[in-house]
């Protein structure tokens, strides 16, 4: 007898097992970038709780499993109301007597009380806060017989994690949550993410730290969205007081019109209501229970109640997590895959949009700056040319100082031999000179008031370096040689008529010499200042040059970096319409792979079949033959309950 039951549990343990080989090799052929969101074949059937801090998880894991609400602040290590309360992930379970029993890194199946178990719990999150925690396995607790509700049905058959909130402050605790949740989220059978319903921002994609999570709205086998502090809202309750008997439909259809109202949050058309699950529970029930009766006794039913969401969770759980919900859920790949195409493409092509948007923005910036350098080349050109017509200006007006002030050689016919027509005299000589420096400095205005085009640079800049003499300077320097004269004149003589003619004649050449040296000194005056004058303008136009020829290396360096991003873009655009080609054939393969996965699991069947129907042929025992033939029974009973409930 012992051997028949020895072969019994043998075939019944291998029920599943042509179904699993299906499976695993389906995952196995899967695109390598699907297969993290299907739990490998080796790996046990469990399920994760997953979320923030704060929005009771553990609460929740421990109301599921019918444990008293008072077990929850153990578990708390120590740390206040507020603080996230699990460290790592960690796996709850029932004690076989009345202690406490923590297996961890360094924990091997410690027997503890109540304060034992806060005191090792509070060591190992400072361990986890600090780096020092290996994270090779989820740590175990037990938690004692004695806070098990006995009207509950505590023996939940399913493996359940409860993770660390991802948003931790401390930063080796947010290091060690990342860690966690790569570890575990992607290979779970069942995550349910959990946060408050007066927060639903925790669905948002771009909260969602891993890519197995984002697409929690294309693979609703895998997620179950649970709320907490549903009824605590103003807003909710007074909802709740204008109807007369709430039901469960009317919970999941308020709480998915409020997650619909983020226009980031697109839910597929045929959602199913049946895996939301808007919950109230632990201290804010307790709250509405003692604020608000009447209300909490209209919605205990609904939450509460036999039938209610948190029964309708704990059986949703037991019925998926499995190994038939882990082969059930691969059967619909196809429809995900799409879903996660689309998702994929569309993402593709916002980031092709950007790139092209970026190489058109390069590229005006590039047209901007060529057009910035060719206007400074210019613009330094035409000031090296003005620096060579100063220079050319500055030769021809000395020449025309020369030239055109007082050149005509000096008028010496005076009416009377006297003092008065020799003071006379010099002034209309001063006069003169100041006059012929008038008709220079005229003269080179009236060439540039010819026109732009017919007026050369040189006569330009001649007209720039004349205009710049001062007049007042000039009469200034030709009135104090000529006042040398007249200041001699008063010193010499107190007649005003001149009685011996040879004395006339000597003071006209000395006012002769006079003149002539106001005139040199003008010519020399004029010199020296048109090279002043020369000397700043080419210094301004100098610098000008200097100024600009930096600006313009600036402009062609930021040019040739531009380029080069330019040609970085033009890459960046072809390599991400490749890989999104890529991507297309990737996906559509993977969809036809989901499509036949039903087949590879019939073909399995069959084998199976002949392998098992072959095997009770060979044999020769009837007892033997009998439970033989039973175990092709089962198998046939194992695959119509995968494929009818897929189909449901």
């Amino acid at each position: 007898m012992e051997v028949l039951l020895s072969i019994w549990r043998d075939l019944y343990a291998q029920r599943l097992h042509w179904a699993k080989q299906a499976y695993a090799d389906f995952r196995e052929s899967l695109d390598e970038e699907l297969q993290g969101y299907f739990p490998s074949e080796n790996n046990e059937v469990y399920v994760v709780l997953y979320g923030k801090t704060q929005v009771g998880k553990t609460t929740l894991l421990l109301k599921l499993m019918g444990v008293h609400n008072d077990v929850a602040k153990i578990l708390r290590g120590g740390r206040s109301q507020g603080k996230s309360a699990t460290a790592t992930a960690t796996r709850y379970s029932l004690s076989h007597d009345n202690a406490w029993r923590l297996t961890s890194d360094i924990n091997t199946n410690d027997v503890l009380d109540d304060k034992g178990i806060e005191k090792e719990l509070k060591k190992l999150r400072a361990r986890v806060e600090s780096g020092a925690f290996s994270l090779s396995s989820p740590v175990e607790v037990k938690i004692p017989r004695k806070y098990f509700c006995e009207s509950n049905n505590h023996n939940l058959n399913v493996n359940i994690l409860d993770l660390p909130g991802e948003n931790a402050s401390n930063a080796g605790e947010a290091l060690h949550v990342r860690d966690v949740a790569k570890k575990y989220v992607p290979s779970a059978d069942l995550i349910l993410l959990v946060g408050r319903g007066d927060d639903l921002s925790f669905l948002k994609a771009e909260v969602l730290p891993i890519p197995e999570i984002v697409d929690w709205r294309y693979q609703p086998e895998k997620f179950r969205i649970i709320t907490t502090y549903t009824t605590s809202a103003e807003s909710y309750q007074n909802f709740l007081k204008n109807i007369v008997k709430p039901t469960k439909e009317q919970f999941r259809e308020r709480l998915l019109a409020q997650i619909a109202s983020f226009p980031e949050i697109i839910l597929p058309d045929d959602v199913k209501h049946e895996y939301f699950y808007p919950l109230e529970f632990g201290n804010s029930w307790q709250e509405l229970q003692n604020s608000d009766p009447e209300l909490f006794d209209k919605v205990c039913f609904v939450i509460d109640g036999k039938g209610g969401l948190f029964n309708d969770l704990q059986i949703d759980i037991e019925r998926s997590a499995t190994e038939h919900g882990r082969i059930m859920a691969a059967m619909k790949t196809h429809e995900f895959v799409i879903k996660h195409r689309a998702r994929g493409l569309e993402k593709s092509k916002v980031e092709i949009k950007g790139l092209y948007d970026s190489r058109e923005n390069r590229q005006k910036k590039v047209s901007s700056l060529l057009g910035q350098c060719s206007r400074l080349y210019k613009e330094i050109k035409k000031l090296n040319k003005d620096v060579k017509d100063n220079q050319e200006a500055l030769n021809e007006a000395r020449k025309q100082v020369r030239k055109c002030i007082f050149s005509e050689g000096i008028d010496d016919s005076v009416r009377n031999k006297n003092r008065k027509d020799l003071y006379a005299f010099l002034t209309s000589r001063h006069e003169d000179i100041i006059k012929s420096f008038d008709d220079f400095v005229a003269e080179g205005e009236e060439a540039v008031s010819e026109g732009e085009e017919a007026v050369s640079g040189s006569k330009k800049a001649l007209s720039k370096l004349t205009a710049k003499l001062p007049r007042n300077k000039i009469s200034q320097c030709a009135d104090s040689e000529i006042q040398l004269v007249r200041d001699w004149l008063e010193k010499e003589y107190f007649a005003d008529k001149y009685w011996v003619s040879s004395h006339f004649e000597r003071d006209l050449s000395k006012c002769r010499d006079g003149v002539t040296s106001a005139v040199q000194s003008v010519h020399e005056l004029c010199n020296h200042l048109l090279s002043g004058v020369a000397e700043t303008l080419n210094k301004t136009m100098k610098g000008q040059i200097s100024t600009k020829s930096t600006e313009s290396a600036g402009f062609r360096e930021s040019c040739n970096r531009l380029k080069k991003e330019l040609c970085s873009d033009e890459l960046a655009i072809k390599t991400k319409m490749a890989d999104r080609l890529k991507f297309k054939k990737r996906m559509s393969d993977s969809i036809k792979l989901g499509h036949d996965f039903s087949g590879r699991i019939t073909k399995s069947f069959y084998a199976e079949i002949r392998t098992k129907k072959h095997a009770m042929d060979e044999e020769k025992l009837p007892a033997r033959r009998f439970i033989k033939l039973v175990s092709l029974v089962q198998v046939c009973e194992e695959k119509n309950k995968l494929f009818t409930n897929s189909s449901k």
